[in-house]
Protein backbone atom coordinates (compact mmCIF):
# COMPACT_ATOMS: atom_id res chain seq x y z
CA UNK A 1 0.00 0.00 0.00
CA UNK A 2 2.70 2.24 0.97
CA UNK A 3 4.53 1.63 -2.74
CA UNK A 4 1.24 1.91 -4.43
CA UNK A 5 0.94 5.16 -2.98
CA UNK A 6 4.01 6.76 -3.65
CA UNK A 7 3.78 5.89 -7.36
CA UNK A 8 0.30 7.45 -7.43
CA UNK A 9 2.04 10.57 -5.81
CA UNK A 10 5.02 10.49 -8.81
CA UNK A 11 2.92 9.95 -11.42
CA UNK A 12 1.35 13.90 -10.43
CA UNK A 13 2.69 16.28 -12.61
CA UNK A 14 4.29 19.22 -9.92
CA UNK A 15 3.16 22.49 -10.74
CA UNK A 16 4.77 25.29 -9.00
CA UNK A 17 3.14 27.67 -6.99
CA UNK A 18 5.72 30.29 -7.02
CA UNK A 19 6.59 29.68 -11.07
CA UNK A 20 10.39 29.27 -10.47
CA UNK A 21 10.25 25.63 -10.11
CA UNK A 22 10.26 23.32 -13.01
CA UNK A 23 10.23 19.24 -12.48
CA UNK A 24 12.32 17.70 -14.03
CA UNK A 25 11.99 13.89 -13.89
CA UNK A 26 10.69 12.18 -10.40
CA UNK A 27 10.98 8.16 -9.54
CA UNK A 28 10.97 6.48 -6.82
CA UNK A 29 13.97 4.03 -5.58
CA UNK A 30 15.65 3.30 -2.04
CA UNK A 31 18.65 5.85 -0.71
CA UNK A 32 20.77 4.11 1.92
CA UNK A 33 18.65 1.23 2.96
CA UNK A 34 15.27 3.75 3.19
CA UNK A 35 12.73 4.14 1.32
CA UNK A 36 12.53 7.96 -0.25
CA UNK A 37 10.44 10.07 -3.45
CA UNK A 38 12.88 11.24 -5.60
CA UNK A 39 11.67 14.58 -7.54
CA UNK A 40 14.38 16.60 -9.37
CA UNK A 41 13.58 20.16 -10.02
CA UNK A 42 14.93 23.10 -11.54
CA UNK A 43 15.02 26.51 -9.71
CA UNK A 44 15.65 29.51 -10.70
CA UNK A 45 16.77 33.00 -8.81
CA UNK A 46 17.86 36.13 -10.56
CA UNK A 47 18.40 34.38 -13.63
CA UNK A 48 20.64 31.82 -11.97
CA UNK A 49 19.58 28.12 -12.90
CA UNK A 50 20.28 25.25 -11.00
CA UNK A 51 19.57 21.45 -10.57
CA UNK A 52 17.93 20.49 -7.37
CA UNK A 53 17.01 16.98 -6.58
CA UNK A 54 14.52 16.57 -3.30
CA UNK A 55 14.52 13.01 -1.71
CA UNK A 56 12.20 12.41 1.37
CA UNK A 57 13.55 9.82 4.20
CA UNK A 58 10.57 8.42 6.08
CA UNK A 59 13.05 5.58 8.37
CA UNK A 60 15.61 6.54 11.04
CA UNK A 61 18.19 4.35 9.50
CA UNK A 62 18.79 6.77 6.52
CA UNK A 63 18.04 9.78 8.35
CA UNK A 64 21.05 8.75 11.16
CA UNK A 65 23.31 7.94 7.63
CA UNK A 66 22.85 11.74 6.69
CA UNK A 67 24.83 12.83 9.94
CA UNK A 68 28.05 13.89 8.43
CA UNK A 69 26.51 15.66 5.42
CA UNK A 70 24.15 17.41 8.42
CA UNK A 71 26.42 18.83 10.32
CA UNK A 72 28.32 20.13 7.92
CA UNK A 73 25.54 21.71 6.31
CA UNK A 74 24.21 23.56 9.94
CA UNK A 75 28.28 24.14 10.03
CA UNK A 76 28.41 26.65 6.75
CA UNK A 77 24.56 28.16 7.74
CA UNK A 78 24.19 31.69 8.55
CA UNK A 79 23.78 31.34 12.15
CA UNK A 80 21.79 28.42 12.25
CA UNK A 81 19.66 27.72 15.62
CA UNK A 82 20.22 25.15 17.61
CA UNK A 83 16.51 23.42 16.78
CA UNK A 84 18.09 23.16 12.73
CA UNK A 85 20.90 20.33 14.53
CA UNK A 86 21.12 16.99 13.96
CA UNK A 87 20.97 16.02 17.01
CA UNK A 88 18.15 17.85 18.30
CA UNK A 89 15.89 16.72 15.17
CA UNK A 90 17.27 12.84 15.73
CA UNK A 91 16.10 13.70 19.86
CA UNK A 92 12.90 15.07 18.22
CA UNK A 93 12.07 12.32 16.62
CA UNK A 94 13.01 9.19 19.09
CA UNK A 95 11.40 11.19 21.99
CA UNK A 96 8.51 13.06 20.76
CA UNK A 97 7.16 12.16 16.80
CA UNK A 98 8.00 8.50 17.03
CA UNK A 99 5.94 8.38 20.39
CA UNK A 100 3.11 9.69 19.30
CA UNK A 101 2.62 7.91 16.08
CA UNK A 102 3.83 10.14 13.47
CA UNK A 103 5.48 9.31 9.98
CA UNK A 104 9.15 11.05 9.56
CA UNK A 105 9.27 13.04 6.32
CA UNK A 106 12.71 14.84 6.16
CA UNK A 107 13.27 16.50 2.95
CA UNK A 108 16.72 16.76 1.66
CA UNK A 109 17.81 19.00 -1.19
CA UNK A 110 20.81 18.26 -3.37
CA UNK A 111 22.75 19.95 -5.94
CA UNK A 112 25.03 18.10 -8.04
CA UNK A 113 25.15 15.17 -5.58
CA UNK A 114 26.07 17.62 -2.98
CA UNK A 115 23.35 18.36 0.21
CA UNK A 116 22.57 21.99 -0.02
CA UNK A 117 19.07 21.91 1.84
CA UNK A 118 17.48 19.85 4.87
CA UNK A 119 13.85 20.37 6.24
CA UNK A 120 12.47 18.12 9.01
CA UNK A 121 8.99 17.26 9.13
CA UNK A 122 6.90 14.89 10.26
CA UNK A 123 2.98 14.25 9.42
CA UNK A 124 0.18 13.49 12.19
CA UNK A 125 -2.86 11.73 11.96
CA UNK A 126 -6.12 12.78 14.47
CA UNK A 127 -9.60 12.20 13.42
CA UNK A 128 -8.84 11.40 9.99
CA UNK A 129 -6.62 14.72 8.97
CA UNK A 130 -3.09 14.19 8.17
CA UNK A 131 -1.29 17.35 9.12
CA UNK A 132 2.21 17.87 8.13
CA UNK A 133 4.94 20.22 10.52
CA UNK A 134 8.39 20.77 11.22
CA UNK A 135 9.95 17.93 13.19
CA UNK A 136 10.95 18.76 16.71
CA UNK A 137 9.45 18.48 20.57
CA UNK A 138 6.44 20.69 19.42
CA UNK A 139 7.17 23.33 22.17
CA UNK A 140 8.08 26.59 20.47
CA UNK A 141 10.92 26.42 18.47
CA UNK A 142 11.25 28.51 15.48
CA UNK A 143 9.97 27.27 12.27
CA UNK A 144 13.07 27.16 9.58
CA UNK A 145 14.81 25.36 6.86
CA UNK A 146 18.49 24.39 6.97
CA UNK A 147 20.11 26.18 3.64
CA UNK A 148 23.42 26.13 2.21
CA UNK A 149 23.59 30.34 2.04
CA UNK A 150 23.91 32.02 -1.33
CA UNK A 151 21.58 33.61 -4.03
CA UNK A 152 19.54 30.48 -5.02
CA UNK A 153 18.53 29.87 -0.75
CA UNK A 154 15.22 31.19 -0.94
CA UNK A 155 14.85 29.33 -4.28
CA UNK A 156 15.68 26.14 -3.04
CA UNK A 157 13.44 26.51 -0.21
CA UNK A 158 10.32 28.04 -1.75
CA UNK A 159 11.06 24.54 -4.29
CA UNK A 160 10.90 22.61 -0.87
CA UNK A 161 7.64 23.87 0.32
CA UNK A 162 6.46 23.42 -2.92
CA UNK A 163 8.08 20.27 -2.90
CA UNK A 164 6.16 19.40 0.14
CA UNK A 165 3.00 20.90 -0.24
CA UNK A 166 2.33 18.65 -3.46
CA UNK A 167 3.93 15.76 -2.51
CA UNK A 168 3.36 14.93 1.46
CA UNK A 169 -0.07 13.47 1.12
CA UNK A 170 -0.96 16.13 3.72
CA UNK A 171 -4.84 17.67 4.39
CA UNK A 172 -2.54 20.73 5.82
CA UNK A 173 0.44 22.05 6.54
CA UNK A 174 1.21 23.79 9.83
CA UNK A 175 3.98 26.22 10.07
CA UNK A 176 4.59 28.10 13.52
CA UNK A 177 6.86 30.68 14.32
CA UNK A 178 8.17 31.91 11.23
CA UNK A 179 10.49 34.64 11.35
CA UNK A 180 9.57 36.93 8.12
CA UNK A 181 13.12 37.81 7.48
CA UNK A 182 14.40 34.63 7.10
CA UNK A 183 14.31 32.67 3.66
CA UNK A 184 11.21 30.34 4.83
CA UNK A 185 9.52 33.89 5.96
CA UNK A 186 10.27 35.10 2.05
CA UNK A 187 8.78 32.45 0.87
CA UNK A 188 5.56 32.60 2.61
CA UNK A 189 4.00 34.42 -0.37
CA UNK A 190 4.33 31.51 -2.65
CA UNK A 191 1.84 29.55 -0.44
CA UNK A 192 -1.70 29.13 -2.47
CA UNK A 193 -4.93 28.09 -1.40
CA UNK A 194 -6.85 28.73 2.16
CA UNK A 195 -4.72 29.16 4.82
CA UNK A 196 -5.45 30.87 8.18
CA UNK A 197 -2.73 33.15 9.76
CA UNK A 198 -1.69 34.60 12.68
CA UNK A 199 0.53 37.52 13.19
CA UNK A 200 3.48 37.76 16.74
CA UNK A 201 6.48 39.59 17.54
CA UNK A 202 9.48 38.53 18.14
CA UNK A 203 12.51 40.53 20.21
CA UNK A 204 16.21 39.67 20.43
CA UNK A 205 19.37 42.27 21.49
CA UNK A 206 22.34 42.83 19.21
CA UNK A 207 25.79 44.13 20.24
CA UNK A 208 26.18 45.63 17.44
CA UNK A 209 27.79 49.51 18.57
CA UNK A 210 27.85 48.52 21.79
CA UNK A 211 31.16 48.21 23.32
CA UNK A 212 30.73 48.02 27.05
CA UNK A 213 27.77 46.77 29.52
CA UNK A 214 26.79 50.10 31.01
CA UNK A 215 26.53 51.90 27.27
CA UNK A 216 24.18 49.20 26.89
CA UNK A 217 22.24 49.42 29.75
CA UNK A 218 22.06 53.54 29.45
CA UNK A 219 20.82 52.83 25.71
CA UNK A 220 18.21 50.85 26.42
CA UNK A 221 16.79 51.80 29.95
CA UNK A 222 15.68 55.67 31.08
CA UNK A 223 17.61 57.29 33.77
CA UNK A 224 14.36 56.19 36.28
CA UNK A 225 14.22 52.96 35.12
CA UNK A 226 18.10 52.36 35.28
CA UNK A 227 17.65 54.02 39.00
CA UNK A 228 15.36 51.66 39.74
CA UNK A 229 17.58 48.43 38.18
CA UNK A 230 20.41 49.47 40.46
CA UNK A 231 17.92 49.62 44.18
CA UNK A 232 16.77 46.58 42.76
CA UNK A 233 20.33 45.06 42.55
CA UNK A 234 21.72 46.23 45.35
CA UNK A 235 18.51 44.76 47.37
CA UNK A 236 18.64 41.12 46.35
CA UNK A 237 22.61 41.67 47.12
CA UNK A 238 21.69 41.94 50.46
CA UNK A 239 19.38 38.31 50.65
CA UNK A 240 22.41 36.52 51.41
CA UNK A 241 25.01 34.55 49.09
CA UNK A 242 23.92 35.30 45.70
CA UNK A 243 25.22 33.52 43.11
CA UNK A 244 24.18 32.56 39.24
CA UNK A 245 25.81 29.79 37.24
CA UNK A 246 25.73 27.17 34.28
CA UNK A 247 24.25 23.81 35.71
CA UNK A 248 27.01 21.54 34.24
CA UNK A 249 26.81 18.57 36.52
CA UNK A 250 24.68 15.92 35.66
CA UNK A 251 22.84 15.01 38.47
CA UNK A 252 21.60 18.87 39.20
CA UNK A 253 20.80 19.59 35.40
CA UNK A 254 17.90 17.09 36.40
CA UNK A 255 17.20 18.75 39.90
CA UNK A 256 17.48 21.80 38.10
CA UNK A 257 15.09 20.95 35.28
CA UNK A 258 12.62 19.23 37.76
CA UNK A 259 12.42 22.23 39.89
CA UNK A 260 11.98 24.88 37.09
CA UNK A 261 9.24 22.53 35.17
CA UNK A 262 7.41 22.34 38.95
CA UNK A 263 7.42 25.93 39.34
CA UNK A 264 6.67 27.28 35.82
CA UNK A 265 3.63 24.74 36.49
CA UNK A 266 2.44 26.40 39.85
CA UNK A 267 2.87 29.74 37.71
CA UNK A 268 0.60 28.78 34.62
CA UNK A 269 -2.16 27.41 37.45
CA UNK A 270 -1.83 30.59 39.84
CA UNK A 271 -2.03 32.35 36.49
CA UNK A 272 -5.17 30.60 35.23
CA UNK A 273 -3.85 29.86 32.03
CA UNK A 274 -3.44 26.70 30.23
CA UNK A 275 0.06 24.95 27.95
CA UNK A 276 -0.88 21.98 25.95
CA UNK A 277 2.93 21.01 25.65
CA UNK A 278 5.37 22.38 28.79
CA UNK A 279 4.34 19.26 31.17
CA UNK A 280 3.56 16.37 28.09
CA UNK A 281 5.81 14.09 29.87
CA UNK A 282 7.40 13.44 26.22
CA UNK A 283 8.44 17.02 25.87
CA UNK A 284 9.76 16.58 29.67
CA UNK A 285 11.50 13.72 28.29
CA UNK A 286 13.19 14.89 25.35
CA UNK A 287 14.50 17.83 27.71
CA UNK A 288 16.28 15.47 29.83
CA UNK A 289 17.73 13.71 27.65
CA UNK A 290 20.08 16.51 27.00
CA UNK A 291 22.08 15.31 30.22
CA UNK A 292 23.11 12.85 28.44
CA UNK A 293 25.40 15.06 25.63
CA UNK A 294 28.48 16.97 26.41
CA UNK A 295 29.16 20.91 25.71
CA UNK A 296 30.47 20.51 22.51
CA UNK A 297 27.25 18.29 21.54
CA UNK A 298 24.77 19.90 22.75
CA UNK A 299 23.69 23.56 23.15
CA UNK A 300 20.71 22.91 25.18
CA UNK A 301 21.66 24.77 28.88
CA UNK A 302 20.01 25.14 32.45
CA UNK A 303 21.44 28.40 34.61
CA UNK A 304 20.27 29.55 37.85
CA UNK A 305 20.53 31.80 40.54
CA UNK A 306 20.82 30.80 44.04
CA UNK A 307 21.20 32.26 47.35
CA UNK A 308 22.73 30.70 49.94
CA UNK A 309 22.34 27.49 48.16
CA UNK A 310 18.52 27.42 47.28
CA UNK A 311 17.35 27.81 44.11
CA UNK A 312 14.83 31.24 43.12
CA UNK A 313 14.54 31.31 39.71
CA UNK A 314 16.19 28.94 36.35
CA UNK A 315 16.29 29.29 32.86
CA UNK A 316 16.49 27.17 29.99
CA UNK A 317 18.46 28.10 27.29
CA UNK A 318 19.65 27.16 23.77
CA UNK A 319 23.21 28.31 23.35
CA UNK A 320 25.14 28.56 19.86
CA UNK A 321 28.00 29.70 18.77
CA UNK A 322 26.01 32.74 17.16
CA UNK A 323 23.11 33.04 19.84
CA UNK A 324 21.05 32.36 23.07
CA UNK A 325 17.52 31.55 22.82
CA UNK A 326 15.80 32.21 26.07
CA UNK A 327 12.87 29.22 25.71
CA UNK A 328 11.74 29.38 29.64
CA UNK A 329 12.01 30.55 32.75
CA UNK A 330 10.89 30.60 36.26
CA UNK A 331 11.07 32.05 40.18
CA UNK A 332 9.90 30.74 43.52
CA UNK A 333 6.62 32.95 44.18
CA UNK A 334 7.64 33.10 48.48
CA UNK A 335 10.96 35.73 46.64
CA UNK A 336 8.47 37.48 44.02
CA UNK A 337 9.10 40.35 46.11
CA UNK A 338 12.62 40.59 44.97
CA UNK A 339 11.98 40.52 41.38
CA UNK A 340 14.43 37.53 40.97
CA UNK A 341 12.84 36.88 37.35
CA UNK A 342 14.45 40.13 36.68
CA UNK A 343 17.64 39.62 38.04
CA UNK A 344 17.56 36.44 36.19
CA UNK A 345 16.98 38.47 32.97
CA UNK A 346 19.93 40.63 33.71
CA UNK A 347 22.25 38.01 33.84
CA UNK A 348 21.33 36.44 30.91
CA UNK A 349 21.43 39.03 29.01
CA UNK A 350 25.02 39.56 30.71
CA UNK A 351 26.22 36.33 29.94
CA UNK A 352 25.24 36.41 26.27
CA UNK A 353 27.09 40.01 26.25
CA UNK A 354 30.45 38.74 27.78
CA UNK A 355 30.50 36.31 25.00
CA UNK A 356 29.59 38.59 22.29
CA UNK A 357 26.37 36.27 21.58
CA UNK A 358 22.68 37.22 20.56
CA UNK A 359 20.42 36.92 22.94
CA UNK A 360 16.90 36.25 21.53
CA UNK A 361 13.67 36.52 23.42
CA UNK A 362 11.76 35.07 21.20
CA UNK A 363 8.29 35.41 20.51
CA UNK A 364 5.98 37.45 22.71
CA UNK A 365 4.96 41.31 23.29
CA UNK A 366 5.81 41.23 27.36
CA UNK A 367 6.74 44.58 28.46
CA UNK A 368 9.77 43.51 30.23
CA UNK A 369 11.18 42.47 26.99
CA UNK A 370 10.96 45.97 25.83
CA UNK A 371 13.19 47.00 28.81
CA UNK A 372 15.94 44.45 27.51
CA UNK A 373 15.63 44.04 23.61
CA UNK A 374 17.04 46.88 21.30
CA UNK A 375 15.80 44.79 17.61
CA UNK A 376 12.29 43.67 17.33
CA UNK A 377 11.15 41.52 13.85
CA UNK A 378 7.65 40.00 13.45
CA UNK A 379 6.45 36.61 13.43
CA UNK A 380 4.33 34.02 11.24
CA UNK A 381 2.15 31.19 12.10
CA UNK A 382 0.04 29.67 9.06
CA UNK A 383 -1.84 26.94 8.45
CA UNK A 384 -2.44 26.45 4.72
CA UNK A 385 -4.99 23.32 3.48
CA UNK A 386 -3.41 21.44 0.93
CA UNK A 387 -6.88 19.28 -0.27
CA UNK A 388 -10.41 20.19 0.52
CA UNK A 389 -10.52 18.31 4.00
CA UNK A 390 -7.51 20.48 4.88
CA UNK A 391 -10.25 23.36 3.83
CA UNK A 392 -12.96 22.41 6.44
CA UNK A 393 -9.88 22.96 9.23
CA UNK A 394 -9.19 25.95 8.05
CA UNK A 395 -12.71 27.37 7.49
CA UNK A 396 -13.25 25.83 11.51
CA UNK A 397 -10.25 28.17 12.37
CA UNK A 398 -11.92 31.42 11.13
CA UNK A 399 -15.04 30.45 12.63
CA UNK A 400 -13.44 30.45 16.07
CA UNK A 401 -11.24 33.64 15.79
CA UNK A 402 -14.83 35.21 15.00
CA UNK A 403 -16.04 32.92 17.56
CA UNK A 404 -13.30 34.07 20.38
CA UNK A 405 -13.58 37.82 19.05
CA UNK A 406 -17.60 37.71 19.68
CA UNK A 407 -16.85 36.57 23.47
CA UNK A 408 -14.52 39.50 24.43
CA UNK A 409 -16.34 41.93 22.84
CA UNK A 410 -19.30 40.65 24.87
CA UNK A 411 -17.24 40.64 27.90
CA UNK A 412 -16.02 43.97 27.53
CA UNK A 413 -19.44 45.14 26.62
CA UNK A 414 -18.40 47.02 23.66
CA UNK A 415 -17.86 46.49 20.00
CA UNK A 416 -15.18 48.38 18.46
CA UNK A 417 -14.93 49.60 14.62
CA UNK A 418 -11.70 47.71 14.69
CA UNK A 419 -13.25 44.80 15.66
CA UNK A 420 -16.52 45.55 13.32
CA UNK A 421 -14.18 45.08 10.50
CA UNK A 422 -11.99 42.31 11.82
CA UNK A 423 -15.30 40.41 12.29
CA UNK A 424 -15.98 41.28 8.30
CA UNK A 425 -12.71 40.11 7.27
CA UNK A 426 -13.35 37.00 9.02
CA UNK A 427 -16.47 36.38 7.75
CA UNK A 428 -15.52 37.02 4.07
CA UNK A 429 -12.53 34.45 4.27
CA UNK A 430 -14.64 32.00 6.18
CA UNK A 431 -17.32 32.44 2.92
CA UNK A 432 -14.04 32.21 0.64
CA UNK A 433 -13.02 29.07 2.25
CA UNK A 434 -16.67 26.94 1.77
CA UNK A 435 -17.02 28.24 -1.92
CA UNK A 436 -13.30 26.36 -2.65
CA UNK A 437 -14.68 23.55 -1.02
CA UNK A 438 -17.24 23.49 -4.39
CA UNK A 439 -15.16 24.27 -6.77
Amino acid sequence: MDRLLKRQICKEPLQPACGEIELLSADTERFNGGRVLDCICRSTMSGRTEDVEFSIVHELEPLMQLESDWNALWNSANAPYLSQSFAWCVRSWREVARKRGCQLFCVVGRNAGKVVLIWPMSISSRYGFRIISQLGPEGSEYCLVLCAPGPSEISRVQGALDFVSRRSGADVIRLNYIRLETSLGKSLPALKGPQFRTIGRTSWISWEGIDDWQTYLARNMKPSHLQKHERRRRKFAQLGVVRFELVEDAEQYLETMDWLLNHKYLWIEAKGRTNAWLLRQDYINFLRSHVALNEESSGLRLFRITVDGRIVAAELAAVTSARVELFNAAYDGEWSKYSPGHHLDEEMVRWAFDRGLVCDFRFGSEPYKATWCNRFGSLASVKVALTWKGALIVAYLHLNEIKRGLKEALQRRIITPQFRESLRRGTLRTLQHYRSLNR
